[in-house]
């Protein structure tokens, strides 16, 4: 069954050094960029799986499209999106604060499957600037996905795929979204092994005479506590060596994505297979974690971003809109 797309109007470790010489230096003077981020709004827009267990956590839906809009982001990857019909009618009303905000067309794609009270990956989009299309669920990119074949496996996430187009006929390139197992048990961690190193095989899916390929999500690189501990850190090189040299992670600039009782870390990346020219050298990151600069935050006094929009600050890349190929 397909979820809803629909415009508002009708309802620190270094990445692996490859191909980052081959990218633009910067993206200033003329050159049109196209925003592209990673952002986990937190069980939007309920704030949390029961939303009498946490007054006053529920999505602020205008300072949620008023972040969106003055961080002039054009597309988004998002995660922990509800999809039963309260969370339906609300998405409706966020849509359409994006567009009288924006000027633009606005548009959502979710996950296929799951129930609709499950959180779901997919792409929120500007498409005066951007076009999505053929999208799908990518069960690869769930680490129970083999056990089964089914792309929500263990009631994980999927990925979620699209091509992107730009609207004005410059860059062109493939997207996936996704949410990995988050967790520091060995079973949670190893999923994440799982799913992290068939992101290689992403290259030659879809289009394979195309091989700019951008995976953004929440990859809760948090580490393991058992049989023997791995730091968040060392899980940081061990994903890049999962990645191969077919892909870049580039670096996150302040270097933290999320805050977890009053400390910063980082659990969302955007990853860029390593021949794709247009992307930029790095990625900062956008919200409170770049006001804060990720010191360390008195967790009774949170800002009302982390209170009221989500635990994660969105990961933001530049992408020079042509045709660099």
């Amino acid at each position: 069954m397909k979820l809803f797309a629909f415009l508002a109007t009708v309802i620190l470790v270094a990445p692996t050094a490859s191909g980052l010489d081959e990218r633009p230096d910067g993206l200033a003077g003329d050159t049109t960029t196209i925003r592209i981020a990673t952002w986990n709004i937190r069980w939007f827009p309920k704030g949390c799986p029961n939303p009498a267990e946490c007054p006053g956590r529920q999505t602020d839906i205008d300072l949620l499209a008023g972040t969106i809009h003055d961080l002039r982001l054009d597309l988004i990857a998002v995660q922990e999106i509800l999809n039963d019909e309260p969370s339906r009618g609300a998405m409706h009303h966020f849509i359409r604060q994006l567009d009288s905000l924006s000027g633009g067309t606005w548009m959502v794609d979710l996950q296929d499957c799951g129930p609709p009270e499950a959180q779901r990956v997919g792409f929120l989009w500007n498409a005066s600037v951007v076009q999505l299309s053929e999208f799908v669920d990518v069960g690869q990119l769930n680490g129970e996905w083999e056990k089964s074949g089914e792309a929500c496996e263990a009631n994980l996430r999927p990925g979620r795929y699209a091509y992107v187009q730009s609207a004005s006929g410059g860059v062109d390139f493939h997207a996936y979204t996704v949410h990995f197992d988050s967790g520091r048990k060995d079973k949670d961690y190893q999923n994440r092994r799982d799913a992290a190193r068939r992101i290689p095989t992403l290259l030659s899916t879809f289009h394979p005479d195309d091989t700019d390929v951008i995976v953004l999500g929440d990859f809760n690189t948090m580490g393991r506590s058992e049989p023997s501990e791995i730091t968040a850190e060392a899980e940081y090189s061990i994903f890049d060596g999962d990645i191969t040299q077919a892909y870049v992670r580039p670096p996150i600039t302040p270097f933290c994505t999320e805050y977890y009782r009053g400390r910063g870390g980082v659990l969302d990346h955007v990853i860029v297979s390593a021949g794709m020219k247009e992307a930029a050298r790095e990625a900062t990151v956008g919200g409170y974690c770049a006001t804060a600069q990720c010191a360390d935050l008195d967790q009774d006094d949170m800002p009302v971003e982390y209170r009221r929009v989500s635990d994660h600050c969105p990961v933001i890349l530049e992408i020079v809109d042509a045709d660099l190929d």
